[in-house]
Parts: C-alpha cells; sequence; structure tokens
C-alpha cells in the first residue's frame, strides 16, 4: 500500500540515483538482451525437434529439455519480478513524480513482456 507524503526537496536526486542504478543493474540493456538471448539459445532447439504427426499430434524426437531452459527461466523470473518490485516502490515513494515517472515505467513494461 502507497502511502502519500510531501515530497523532500532532494527527491528529484533520489530518483535519479535509484533510476541510473536500475540502469546499470537488471535495467541495463546488456543484462536484459543477455536474458533474451538465452532464452532463444535454450528454446530454439526444442522448438526446431517438434514434429507433427496428424495422427498422434504434438511430439518431439528429444525430450529432454535440461536444467539449462529451468534456470534461464528462474532467471528471466527473477527479473521479472525485480523490476515490477522497483516500478512499484517508485510510484509509492514517489507518487507527486508520476508525470515524470511514467515514460520510464512504460518502456519497463514493454521490456517486460517482449
Amino acid at each position: 500500500m502507497c502511502v502519500t507524503k510531501f515530497p523532500d526537496f532532494f527527491q528529484f536526486e533520489e530518483i535519479l540515483q535509484r533510476t541510473e542504478h536500475f540502469m546499470s543493474t537488471i535495467g541495463s540493456p546488456g543484462f536484459v538482451l543477455d536474458i533474451l538471448k538465452k532464452l532463444q539459445e535454450s528454446f530454439l532447439p526444442i522448438i526446431s525437434e517438434l514434429d507433427y504427426d496428424w495422427h498422434s499430434g504434438l511430439r518431439m524426437h528429444n525430450t529432454h529439455t535440461g536444467d539449462h531452459v529451468e534456470g534461464v527461466l528462474r532467471k528471466q523470473k527473477t527479473w521479472q519480478v525485480s523490476a515490477e518490485k522497483f516500478l512499484h516502490d517508485m510510484k509509492c515513494k514517489y507518487p507527486l513524480y508520476r508525470d515524470l515517472l511514467a515514460p520510464f515505467h512504460v518502456a519497463v513494461a514493454q521490456v517486460k513482456f517482449l
């Protein structure tokens, strides 16, 4: 639950610091692209092994997906949760700066749903 309070004078600096930190860690293009690349590398072999038989339906020639895929999915889920927590915290802590934060929130949401 968010509680609105009168902003401190230095909140803009805090917003800038927190946003820069996010963009240099889990929000960095390199970090996000690495997750996307690992997802693609994990699932392309699985997709290429899919075969459709009109009598028995969809099947795979090689049924091992391995711990690697689960690890990549776990990393992606952790990123989603962390990004959502960051956005929620920013909305709650800086409610009077929503006009400033809205474009950033939209951009992160777009990345979340690629």
